[in-house]
């Protein structure tokens, strides 16, 4: 009886290993599986992580080189107008202190020029505008502003010039030349000033980019 239970246990047992043998496999397949899910999942994060940041410095870098573009052409503007309207303001205080009124044999070639000058060196107003209104809407209230009074400014001056200028006369009264001169004087002071804030947002705003950039 004992011989015929041996052949059964023997059988019972390689039975088992089988089933072992099948589970063994199994976990081990499993466990490859879920190692490779798990691989997969964090190079796809990392690739997805890599991408987000590729994307980010590569708009932070044409964002960086429209600021560049917005102040050189800006920039460029603000000085050359600057100038035209002081060397103006200075020629107009000039006249109230030295010249009898009415001017005759007064030379409006400088005033005729500062007008065109102003208006040749806002021929990049419409890539300004684009700029700003593309890449930096929140300076568009400051640069509006800006334009604004620089605009202003430049109609005085032309009216102004078809107002009193007439070929070699100026036939405004003193008290007329004061008042012009004090409109120069305030917009240049204002438009200064208007100046700065604007670009004082610009370099903000590339500071937040670079700030970004190095965390």
């Amino acid at each position: 009886m004992n011989d015929i239970a041996i052949p059964a246990v023997n059988h019972l047992s390689e039975g088992y290993m089988k089933y072992i043998a099948i589970l063994a496999a199994l976990i081990g397949l499993a466990g490859a599986v879920l190692g490779s899910i798990i691989t997969n999942y964090w190079t796809d994060k990392r690739q997805r992580v890599q991408h987000a940041f590729d994307r980010t410095a590569k708009k932070d870098d044409i964002i960086r080189s429209r600021a560049e573009e917005l102040y050189e052409l800006f920039d460029k503007f603000h000085q050359s107008f600057s100038m035209v309207f002081v060397a103006l303001n200075a020629e107009t205080l000039n006249l109230l202190e030295h010249k009898a009124f009415p001017v005759t044999g007064f030379d409006s070639g400088f005033l005729q020029y500062a007008l065109k000058k102003t208006q040749e060196d806002d021929q990049y107003y419409g890539r300004k505008s684009m700029i700003v209104n593309a890449y930096f809407p929140e300076l568009m209230p400051k640069y509006e502003k800006y334009k604004t009074t620089a605009f202003s400014m430049r109609d005085t001056m032309s009216n102004f010039l078809s107002q009193y200028v007439q070929g070699n006369k100026l036939s405004c009264s003193r008290d007329q030349l004061a008042q012009f001169n004090q409109a120069l004087t305030e917009g240049i002071a204002t438009e200064k000033q208007l100046a700065q804030e604007f670009t004082d947002g610009l370099f903000s705003i590339l500071s937040k980019i670079g700030d970004s950039q190095g965390k």
